[in-house]
């Protein structure tokens, strides 16, 4: 479920979509604003809103190990190939 993109600073991260909700409003501004092994990336695209962004976990961080096996909607299809 890891993916690399590029964090809100223009730094090339691997992170873990797998519980990835479309936000209401914005997260985060920068990395800082995210809880220890999260990042902030832009992700409203996704949403219909290309201007939020949202905290997400690293790719081998604690907090991407503890997620489950169950891909969140809308996500489960599109991580299938569907």
């Amino acid at each position: 479920s890891c993916g690399c993109v590029n964090d809100v600073g223009g730094k090339k991260r691997c992170v873990n979509f797998l519980f990835a909700r479309c936000p209401g409003r914005n997260e985060c501004r920068t990395n800082r604003e995210c809880r220890r092994g999260d990042v902030c990336v832009q992700f409203g695209a996704c949403c219909g809103n290309p201007r939020l962004n949202i905290c997400v976990p690293e790719c081998g961080t604690e907090t991407n190990r503890a997620a489950s096996e169950e891909p969140a909607a809308p996500f489960a299809a599109a991580l299938a190939g569907d």
